[in-house]
């Protein structure tokens, strides 16, 4: 029994109990969910521990956000999969499943516009960082126009520079 429920005589809302919500609701940050509802941050994160029950408002948000972010297939599974029937090294696997997970976790590719991508790119200030989400992204929108002959929004986005790597020469000492 939640903390809530015995102060309150309204039982939670039905919508509230759906997993999708619920998962919302625990992937997204207090200050995410703040943004998106305009509601308090305290509010936002007595709900998330269940010390309080989430208005209809709060619901409507995280009910429309969701929707925008729903894409019709896992890409993101069918992604993975292809690499490990291309026998991909774990750590490259990995490398897909964090840098990938992290884009699709703030980007819907469906709807997603070179816009979209350059202003997630930019959210890195390490340009090596940016480049290593740069080619996790290519890659996965170049594997979704080969298998589902989407568009592809990262055809004209170029690159982020890497700055020249100097090694320290080797001196007589």
């Amino acid at each position: 029994m939640k903390k809530w429920q015995w102060r309150d005589s309204n039982p939670r809302p039905k919508a509230y109990e759906s997993l999708d919500l619920l998962q919302l609701l625990n992937r997204l940050s207090v200050t995410e969910i703040s943004k998106l509802s305009k509601l308090s941050k305290a509010y936002i994160s007595q709900v998330k521990h269940g010390n309080r029950p989430p208005s209809k408002r709060l619901l409507e948000k995280l009910t429309s956000y969701n929707r925008c972010t729903k894409t019709e297939y896992d890409y993101f599974t069918l992604f993975l999969q292809s690499r490990k029937t291309m026998e991909v090294s774990p750590g490259t696997e990995q490398f897909y499943r964090i840098k990938l997970g992290r884009f699709l976790s703030e980007v819907n590719p469906d709807n997603a516009q070179r816009q979209d991508i350059e202003l997630f790119l930019l959210q890195f200030g390490n340009v090596g960082n940016r480049h290593a989400y740069y080619r996790a992204i290519k890659t996965f929108y170049n594997w979704r126009e080969e298998n589902f002959a989407l568009p592809n929004p990262m055809q004209k986005i170029k690159a982020p520079r890497l700055g020249k790597l100097f090694l320290p020469s080797l001196t007589r000492e």
